[in-house]
């Protein structure tokens, strides 16, 4: 199933970029923005590369700008919208990583001695891997993320404490690197 839905979206992806470079002023403008987001990968580069995220809160509409490591405070039933956003505009981006986890505590409500549980996952990855590009690479790129705070307790257990955490890490094609992290905690 996921083998087709891949080839899927290469066929779809594929077919798209044909009707864009066969229509009149299409492929002008996808030339344009190729031009503009792409750059030669120099023989050298001292620089490391830019790395904030972006995040949006759907119930208040505003958006944060993080270019280091941040905690924020959410409750459950929040919604995020994050971007981690990669830039070097003199090097280029060889790969943009988001690895997110979660951490709950949670703890009975009745009884002695009081029992908890903790659970925690290991890190989920989302990568962009431009290893394979050779002679242009991109200024700047992005990762998605939709983050739908929700960390509840079973049965006579109750939410003593919980949060997520992500890192975002970014490298360009001469081995500078930068990272960022964002905690949640879920009150």
């Amino acid at each position: 199933m996921k083998k087709t839905l891949s080839i899927t979206a290469l066929l779809l992806g594929l077919s798209g970029f044909f009707w864009i470079s066969s229509c009149d002023g299409c492929r002008e403008t996808l030339d344009k923005f190729i031009r503009e987001a792409m750059i030669p990968i120099p023989k050298a580069d001292r620089t490391p590369p830019k790395i904030w995220f972006e995040v949006t809160d759907t119930k208040t509409n505003t958006t944060q700008t993080f270019t280091s490591d941040t905690d924020l405070i959410k409750s459950n039933g929040d919604h995020l919208k994050i971007v981690l956003w990669g830039e070097d505009a003199d090097g280029g981006i060889k790969k943009l990583c988001l690895a997110h986890s979660f951490r709950s505590t949670c703890c009975s409500t009745s009884g002695s001695p009081q029992v908890c549980s903790t659970t925690q996952t290991l890190g989920v990855n989302q990568c962009q891997d431009f290893s394979d590009l050779t002679t242009q690479a991109f200024k700047k790129w992005f990762i998605l993320d939709d983050l739908n705070i929700s960390l509840g307790c079973g049965d006579g257990f109750e939410l003593r404490s919980g949060g997520y955490g992500l890192i975002g890490t970014v490298e360009n094609f001469h081995g500078g690197q930068a990272s960022i992290s964002l905690g949640i905690s879920v009150q």
